[in-house]
């Protein structure tokens, strides 16, 4: 098993042994990687940046022996079109598409195929978007803010229509689709 990471002051993104050695490290970002997701798979990665870029990643885990010129990790593509800062990320490899979203609300989802915008979709509320996920069985994108006293999730059609919303009296802290999209978690 090994441990992906963002977060560091150099934009690095830096895959690591379970017992905490540095297998690889990766630097294509400008800025800090303030989200990350990995596809079911754990095949592809999404990157979201303060720098408002996001980066799509092919990860070859048969790779990751920790060899000097083992390359595990290769940059894809980088989309853009925020222009706040990345707060949440999310890949349905099945669909190929991407999602992000931003401080401002704005989420944004791309063809992971040819890094084409294909729709924006806006917070209901215009709050940071802390939440986000894709079913790729049912076509759908949901997605809430971790904003201090948030309580609802909202469920979005591909093509940007707003279904409906879900609202979690104490707010909603972390949320996740189950592997079929059948299933919507919250804490």
């Amino acid at each position: 098993m090994q441990i992906v990471s963002g977060g560091h002051f150099d934009g690095a993104l830096c895959i690591a042994s379970e017992a905490g050695r540095t297998l690889h490290v990766e630097i294509q970002h400008s800025r800090t990687i303030t989200c990350l997701a990995q596809s079911a798979r754990g095949d592809w990665l999404i990157t979201g940046s303060a720098d408002t870029t996001v980066i799509i990643w092919y990860l070859r885990t048969d790779l990751l022996t920790g060899g000097a010129n083992v390359r595990p990790l290769r940059f894809v593509r980088a989309l853009r079109g925020h222009v706040r800062e990345l707060t949440a990320v999310a890949l349905a490899v099945d669909l190929g598409l991407a999602a992000s979203g931003a401080a401002d609300g704005c989420v944004l989802l791309h063809a992971t195929r040819d890094g084409s915008l294909l729709r924006s979709i806006a917070h209901p509320d215009t709050l940071p978007v802390g939440h986000l996920q894709i079913s790729s069985l049912h076509g759908r994108v949901v997605l809430g803010s971790s904003a201090a006293g948030t309580a609802a999730l909202h469920v979005f059609s591909l093509s940007g229509v707003r279904l409906f919303a879900c609202e979690l009296l104490g707010g909603v802290r972390c949320a996740t689709l189950s592997p079929d999209g059948a299933l919507l978690l919250a804490g």
